[in-house]
């Protein structure tokens, strides 16, 4: 989220290749995430899910 955040203070308004490019990486960087998480437990409870999708910026249910 820092990448997202300081992209948007360099410019409030990017280009669509630079939003683009942006939202691959942060989607690239939420997988990895997501995956070493499921890695450690593929089973992990909900309170860890909800961590988890609160430290991405995501909804619990979009984790689970």
């Amino acid at each position: 989220m820092k990448k997202l955040y300081d992209a948007f203070q360099e410019n409030q308004y990017p280009t669509k290749e630079k939003k683009e490019c942006l939202a691959q990486e942060l989607g690239m960087t939420f997988q990895q995430k997501l995956n070493e998480a499921f890695q450690e437990n593929q089973f992990p409870s909900k309170g860890k899910k909800e961590e988890l999708a609160q430290e991405l910026g995501m909804t619990s249910r979009q984790v689970w």
